[in-house]
């Protein structure tokens, strides 16, 4: 439910505390508009020893918030310190794996969430 700009500051913060790990999932296309320059900032706040992976939103055509983010998560997927989740396109074909909201994954898309980012995470290992 949190916005890009809150993502942002919750890496500023863990930045400061020194908590940010190595590896950084952020998932917010289907909260709000994700810009490039958005994605620019988390990247230069991550530096070039993190790596960031961005996750592509799904949702019904009344958000619509999701397609732009989702264009500007794909055109950054270039840096070779960003993966991407194509949350968006493993979920489509399955809608009946969401929740209620048609946003949220349900059980069923709770593993295909999972195995997104886990996919994505092992693009560094290559």
């Amino acid at each position: 439910s949190r916005s890009i700009i809150a993502g942002i500051e919750i890496i500023r913060d863990q930045l400061a505390a020194g908590t940010l790990r190595d590896y950084v999932v952020v998932a917010l296309a289907a909260n709000s508009y994700i810009t490039a320059d958005n994605i620019a900032e988390i990247v230069d706040l991550l530096g070039p020893a993190r790596r960031l992976v961005l996750v592509t939103g799904y949702g019904p055509q009344r958000l619509t918030w999701i397609h732009e983010s989702n264009a500007a998560i794909h055109a950054a997927i270039s840096n070779e310190t960003i993966a991407l989740a194509d949350w968006e396109a493993a979920i489509a074909p399955h809608p009946e794996y969401l929740a209620g909201d048609a946003v949220h994954p349900g059980a069923e898309g709770a593993a295909i969430y999972a195995d997104v980012i886990t996919a994505a995470l092992a693009e560094f290992s290559r």
